[in-house]
């Protein structure tokens, strides 16, 4: 008995959990690396093209590109390319944006109003306009009163921000719907107030907007991990009191925001 007590104190101790599912984990890692690259290509893809584009293994990305297709993620077409499946959508039945953004966003709202002590927004971009999900409101005697009700993209601090952040032919679409949104022709929304604002805004990284109600806007744009703008955070004031201040809290908000993730 005191041998095998001894045999047993002198074994080398078994690896801890972690290291043991470590070559599983980046089996995994690298399963969804090929399943992110397969769903951001528009035609289908053979096992060599996956495996060059993401330096892999060609036997180690064919063997995982056969796993996705038996759990459902991808097909294979006669000519043994892979491409997506529609199963995807599944995992996101229960993925609410604007609550997502709300609460990814929330420390990054505290941050600033505890910093400025002005009045912080939250808001969401949907089918061109914003979509406030998140408020804080200035502790100072004298506050403004903004609406929180869904606004055109155009008209507002954090749209112009988002706008600022998209591709051509993503912002005419969005410039569209924003038009839609607020009943005007595409015209009267595309204008070359707007076209110089979203230059400045795109080299800042920052956007103002001031509706000649003497309350100054300034926001920054949140995006996602493709770098497309999902909403954005902004901070408002009387002009009197943050016009020489516009350009610190501008960087203030670019830093926050870009700490902030959709």
């Amino acid at each position: 008995m005191n041998n095998d007590k001894a045999d047993m104190a002198t074994r080398p101790a078994a690896h801890p959990p972690a290291e043991r599912e470590k070559p599983s984990s980046l089996t995994m890692l690298k399963g969804l690396r090929i399943l992110e690259h397969v769903a951001t290509q528009s035609e289908p893809l053979a096992v060599g093209d996956v495996a060059s584009a993401l330096d892999l293994d060609k036997s180690t990305v064919s063997r995982l590109l056969a796993a996705l297709r038996t759990a459902g993620y991808v097909r294979q077409a006669p000519d043994r390319r892979y491409q997506l499946t529609s199963k995807l959508l599944f995992l996101t039945r229960n993925f609410r944006p604007a609550e997502h953004l709300r609460d990814i966003a929330r420390a990054a709202a505290q941050q600033l109003h505890e910093a400025l002590q002005e009045t912080v927004h939250v808001a969401s971009i949907s089918s061109g306009e914003i979509v406030f999900v998140d408020f804080l409101e200035s502790p100072h005697a004298v506050r403004i009163q903004l609406p929180t009700v869904p606004s055109p993209l155009h008209v507002t601090a954090i749209g112009r921000a988002a706008l600022s952040r998209m591709s051509t032919d993503d912002r005419l679409r969005a410039l569209h719907e924003s038009a839609v949104a607020a009943g005007l022709p595409l015209a009267d929304v595309d204008t070359a107030e707007l076209r110089e604002s979203l230059t400045i805004a795109s080299q800042r990284g920052y956007a103002t907007y001031n509706s000649g109600d003497e309350v100054i806007r300034v926001a920054a744009a949140i995006t996602n991990e493709t770098g497309e703008p999902v909403g954005g955070i902004s901070v408002s004031g009387p002009a009197y009191r943050i016009r020489d201040e516009v350009g610190a809290i501008g960087q203030m908000l670019v830093t926050v925001a870009s700490g902030v993730q959709g």
